[in-house]
């Protein structure tokens, strides 16, 4: 069913119910004149002289009236874009009023006493029955009635196009243009469509059928059938200037194509599993011919700086769907009700949208008080939490949430209830290996940007080739991070800092010329170090341990594939209680994490595996502590 017809379906049903007001929640002019139009609520009428009545039939269907008159173009007489007195109607109208500034309240309120008074009386010349056969419709994406009208109000919801009308939309538009488009192209663009009202999918195609006019090939066939690419970005340009309209709560994110990310085996071989079974593209089918339902998505904690924007992003890459970040910030409103309502906005954006990914980053800033929320607030922040967790637990959508967070202290248990996530990853610090990949991964984006304007130079590459390959950073790792008995522990981000740094030191060759893998050497050894890196401070070595507790105890999957330093079956919660109720003394011989003695690591892992250790160990039993207290009080 078409959107127009489901929302002129459900005025119908309002109005045989005797509903005085409709209250449709759109911003879209086109769809109110498409349904004033469609006369499925209100036959329009043109007075054909001054003196008419409805007693007298002076009055003709607008429809027959414009066929006697194509070259005029007034308004039917009964279409009403302001409210004045309703008492002096001697036929059905239809009223249509824009948002707050469209009316006055108290106008209204005549109407409405106008319309329930004598509600029995059907003599269709009186004032009641008149006002009883029209319609009066106000629109707006916000209600903006006060209790006192919303009683007398139905509130109608307008759906976004389905796939199906967004394909004949995409057919009816490419006509006009002398186009036809078919198969996969259809099926493909029509999918890139979703989560636009109508216009704002005609407006789209506009954009891309006007624009690929003035690109022709040799044969004089418009391109776009054939550049994906440039149909994509056009599209995408239009959803980011509507969310950005809509209070910046949703963000389409651009993916830079030139990103890779280090490490993370696990994680990255999770989700090519999915893209490759096609659980979210072919969902529909996927449920009709195995009950398959699509994956609900993932939440990836762990130490900030180790990549988990990068992940969603490169997730977003890798199974080609639109990326849209949800601003935690931006969701709290001034007004009562506002609040709760950007919430229900941004989750049905999202729906239309779909197939989608939704990243709600530091998912602990949003919800990590939910619990406390009440007297502060009214109990909005409780009710908008409750909101997220049952779209989660409900949504048949194909929207892959992808939330990410630094800390799992703070956030409510319900987060981690079977339902609301597939799967739970943690990032712990980077391995050697993977610290290898991502400078590796540095790199190779540097290289990758800089290529073009050195071929347009006459330059060879940036970077030497020799100086391109994993076993030359590994080699640094373990040589340069380790110095004796000191390690200096590293995040993604501080890789990235050192290979920025160290490519600002080559910027004073104006030659241009190559990076020799020695002087290479030199530079990120320079770096390594004067730089000061995360695991330099204790505050952080502190908040490192704490984190790997929190998320050992819950038996987070790691993000490694491989050479993890610590694992969850090492860790016993049932110690705790032995330390609590020892003296301290006796409780140096007990240790909640377990010391692996079986794995052989490189000198860097090693180094770290030591320095982290007793740092566990020690904050565990306040952990579980913690956590046990927290169990208690529900």
């Amino acid at each position: 069913m078409s959107v127009l017809s489901d929302v002129t379906k459900k005025c119908k049903s309002a109005m045989r119910a005797g509903i005085p007001i409709l209250f449709i929640k759109t911003n879209s002019y086109d769809l109110i004149r498409d349904i004033v139009d469609s006369e499925e609520l209100v036959l329009l009428v043109k007075k054909i002289n001054a003196n008419n009545t409805a007693e007298g039939g002076k009055y003709r269907p607008y429809g027959e009236w414009k066929r006697q008159h194509p070259n005029e173009s007034p308004k039917p007489d009964n279409w009403l874009e302001e409210l004045d007195s309703v008492n002096t109607w001697s036929y059905p109208h239809i009223v249509t009023l824009a948002g707050k500034k469209g009316f006055d309240e108290a106008k209204l309120d005549d109407y409405i006493r106008g319309y329930i008074s004598r509600s029995t009386d059907k003599n269709v010349r009186h004032n009641t029955a008149i006002l009883q056969s029209s319609a009066m419709i106000i629109y707006s994406d916000n209600i903006c009635l006060s209790d006192r009208i919303l009683q007398y109000t139905e509130v109608i919801e307008v759906k976004y196009p389905d796939h199906n009308e967004i394909r004949e939309l995409v057919q009816e538009k490419a006509a006009q243009f002398g186009e036809r488009i078919e198969g996969k192209e259809l099926e493909r663009l029509s999918s890139e469509l979703q989560g636009f009202t109508k216009q704002e999918a005609i407006t789209a195609m506009n954009k891309v059928l006007t624009r690929e006019i003035e690109e022709t090939d040799e044969d004089g066939e418009i391109k776009w059938l054939n550049d994906e690419k440039a149909v994509k970005k056009i599209i995408q340009d239009q959803k980011a200037q509507k969310l950005h309209n809509g209070d910046q709560i949703l963000k389409l994110i651009t993916i830079d194509e030139d990103e890779e990310i280090g490490g993370m085996q696990e994680l990255t071989e999770y989700i090519k599993n999915i893209r490759e079974k096609r659980l979210l593209e072919d969902e529909d089918l996927n449920r009709r011919t195995y009950a398959v339902q699509a994956p609900k998505g993932i939440l990836l904690c762990g130490i900030p700086g180790c990549g988990k924007s990068l992940a969603a992003k490169l997730t977003s890459k890798t199974f080609g769907l639109p990326l849209l970040q949800m601003d935690m910030g931006n969701l709290m409103g001034g007004h009562l009700g506002e609040s709760e309502e950007r919430m229900r906005w941004a989750l049905s954006t999202v729906e239309a949208m779909a197939p989608c990914i939704l990243w709600v980053d530091e998912l602990e800033k949003g919800f990590s008080g939910a619990q406390a929320s009440g007297n502060s607030d009214g109990g909005t922040f409780k009710r908008m939490f409750g909101s997220l967790l049952n779209w989660m637990q409900e949504n048949k959508k194909p929207c892959f949430i992808f939330a990410t967070a630094n800390d799992i202290g703070g956030l409510p248990k319900e987060f981690f209830r079977s339902g609301r996530f597939d799967e739970l990853f943690a990032v712990y610090l980077p391995t050697a290996s993977e610290c290898a990949d991502i400078f590796l991964a540095c790199i190779n984006k540097a290289v990758n940007k800089t290529k073009e304007e050195r071929e347009k130079m006459g330059k060879p590459p940036l970077i030497e080739e020799a100086a391109q390959k994993k076993d030359f950073y590994l080699k640094i790792v373990n040589t340069y991070l380790v110095n004796n008995e000191r390690v200096k522990i590293v995040i993604g981000s501080d890789i990235q800092k050192i290979v920025n740094l160290a490519l600002t030191e080559q910027c004073d060759d104006y030659e241009a010329n190559t990076i020799t893998q020695s002087l290479w050497k030199d530079a990120l050894i320079q770096e390594i170090e004067r730089c000061n890196v995360y695991g330099d401070s204790p505050e952080n070595i502190d908040s490192i341990a704490v984190g790997y507790c929190r998320m050992l105890r819950k038996a987070f999957r790691p993000t490694s594939g491989k050479d993890i330093l610590f694992r969850a079956k090492d860790y016993h919660i049932e110690r705790a209680a032995q330390i609590r109720d020892n003296s301290d003394e006796d409780t140096a011989a007990i240790k909640i994490l377990d010391r692996d003695k079986e794995s052989q690591r490189c000198p860097y892992d090693q180094a770290v595996y030591e320095k982290l250790y007793p740092k566990i160990n020690q904050w565990a039993a306040d952990v579980e502590m913690i956590e046990k207290r927290r169990l208690l009080e529900g």
